[in-house]
């Protein structure tokens, strides 16, 4: 809606809107950790695309994922492709275990508020709303995937 109000003020242009849907979401997240997309690359060669003289990262479209994912050998990662923010977080929470095991860590180290760095959100998800709360992380075990789980 603020795109239109936009359009209408600086532009002129009215609009009138029927129907309004997300029909894609990206999502951004850091690992953590330094990402090893050679040899991730070459594990994956039906899923992933890695061509480091055209494109800094890798492209890498799982089987059977509502997503797709865009690594980078800093650890950081995009995700496009959801039509919603659960699905995304689903999604990725079932990506990153493979991920890290191309990583410079066995685990990423956990964002110190990780209710809000993982969700987006400037107070941390109702335990009640499935909707945004997909991923939880803890930092109390030494179990390296202790607390990755979907919810």
């Amino acid at each position: 809606m603020q795109a239109i109000v936009q359009l209408a003020e600086e532009a002129q242009i009215y609009l009138k809107v029927d129907k309004f849907e997300v029909i894609n979401s990206v999502g951004a997240v850091t690992l953590g950790a330094t990402v090893n997309c050679e040899a991730f690359a070459q594990a994956h060669t039906d899923t992933v695309h890695y061509d480091p003289s055209s494109f800094v990262g890798l492209t890498w479209r799982p089987r059977n994922a509502p997503i797709c994912v865009e690594v980078y050998s800093t650890g950081r990662a995009n995700i496009p492709g959801a039509k919603s923010h659960a699905a995304l977080l689903r999604g990725f929470a079932r990506l990153v275990p493979e991920l890290l095991q191309y990583s410079s860590s066995g685990r990423p180290d956990p964002p110190r508020d990780a209710a809000n760095s993982v969700t987006g959100r400037d107070t941390p998800p109702d335990a009640n709303d499935q909707e945004n709360v997909a991923i939880g992380v803890s930092v109390q075990s030494d179990d390296p995937w202790e607390g990755w789980a979907l919810g």
